[in-house]
Parts: structure tokens; sequence; C-alpha cells
């Protein structure tokens, strides 16, 4: 087996575990799943002011 998909599985095994003891201590629900659906998760950019000096 490749390195990559070694990597890749022992991944997937974590976060699956993960997920399922949130899940059953109430952490995540299917609400707050529905929910994720509708909401804007992109990283927010500073805005840029350009300055400019007229002679």
């Amino acid at each position: 087996m490749e390195l990559k998909s070694v990597i890749v599985k022992f991944l997937n095994t974590r976060l699956q575990k993960e997920i399922d003891r949130l899940w059953e201590d109430g952490t995540l629900t299917e609400q707050k799943v529905a929910d994720w659906t509708d909401e804007h998760m992109r990283t927010p950019h500073k805005k840029r002011y350009v300055q400019v000096h007229c002679s």
C-alpha cells in the first residue's frame, strides 16, 4: 500500500471516530448539519483602500 493511501485511511478513521463522538454527546446534530447548508463559510478579506495624491 502506498504511503499516501495509508495516511488517508488513518486520517479517515480518526475523523470518523471524532464525528461519532460529537454526534453521541450532542455537539453535532441533524439541525446543525442542516444549518451549514445555508452558512457562508468564506474567509472575509480585509478591504484595502488606495490613497490617491493629487497635486
